[in-house]
């Protein structure tokens, strides 16, 4: 099993430069390229990761919002500027013009299974910080999460085709489940009967338009991990964290389950190099039909 603590010593420079001073966040300064970080994947990660630090004074104790420290690691002030307007604007026109349906959908979740209507869990966003991203709850309360990370682990590994449970691995791990059948297929037991539908429509992804209000996410960008599933990554999988999470992206409108781990990462890094104002404009375009479509959706 991995630990959140094996993943948070990844993004924390532990050479370099890097020095703590009790009146202001770290000073990293990265160290000059080497061939040590070239033969050490441990070391190029952490090298990686160090280049997006944010570097501070004590006479400037704030630290920059998600948007404004990655503007400035990759030189790309108007753009992100650009973009966090456009988040701003569309997620509170989203959210105004979504009220009802977000209302009736905690509703009847508190109405239909025991617990909360929203599910607040920790992930993983621009250069390894951590968040709390909301969504719609879609599972019963107190659910084993060690089934996730062993299929996300098998997913990664391409032994599935998706990182999500399903009634079988279910069945293998908890003989004693009852996963009920839909068309042949066996389902996840531990997704409540509304939940399905809320997953396969994306429902329950509405609520992380308050974390586009908070800067945590965009609404265009790679989809932020969990932090046992960064575990995982090689070291080039790191670079996936080198933009702000979002919504949607490339992944949500041409690949959804179809595509593997590699594919996934593959197409969150030709994001980053392509990123634009108008193609994230093209990408929130092309979400609605494949939103509608539900090819893929889980």
């Amino acid at each position: 099993m991995i630990h959140e603590e094996v993943v948070d010593r990844q993004y924390r420079p532990p050479f370099g430069g890097g020095e703590r001073r009790p009146s202001g966040p770290t000073v990293a300064i990265p160290p000059a390229a080497n061939t040590t970080t070239a033969q050490n994947p441990l070391a190029a990660a952490e090298f990686h990761s160090s280049r997006f630090a944010v570097v501070s004074t004590p006479d400037e104790p704030v630290q920059l919002q998600p948007w404004q420290a990655v503007a400035r690691a990759t030189g790309r002030p108007g753009y992100f500027l650009a973009k966090r307007c456009l988040d701003c604007s569309v997620a509170l026109i989203a959210l105004i013009a979504c009220a009802p349906v977000l209302l009736v959908a905690a509703l009847l979740i508190r109405l239909t299974s025991r617990g909360p209507a929203l599910f607040c869990q920790k992930r993983v966003g621009f250069g390894g910080r951590h968040f709390v991203m909301y969504k719609f709850r879609s599972m019963y309360v107190n659910c084993d999460e060690r089934l996730h990370q062993l299929a996300y682990e098998q997913f990664l590994r391409g032994e599935r085709s998706s990182g999500k449970v399903d009634g079988a691995q279910v069945a293998n791990e908890q003989p004693q489940a009852n996963t009920p059948r839909r068309g042949g297929a066996p389902r996840d037991p531990r997704v409540t009967p509304l939940g399905h539908v809320l997953r396969h429509t994306s429902l329950d992804e509405l609520p992380q338009l308050f974390n586009v209000l908070r800067g945590d996410m965009s609404l265009v960008g790679p989809r932020p991990p969990i932090p046992y599933e960064v575990g995982l990554y090689d070291s080039w999988h790191l670079r996936r964290l080198d933009t702000l999470p979002g919504m949607t992206g490339p992944w949500q409108v041409h690949g959804r389950s179809r595509v593997s781990f590699e594919e996934m990462v593959q197409m969150d890094l030709e994001y980053i190099q392509k990123q634009s104002f108008w193609y994230d404009l093209k990408l929130l375009a092309l979400t609605v039909p494949a939103v509608l479509s539900r090819k893929g959706a889980e």
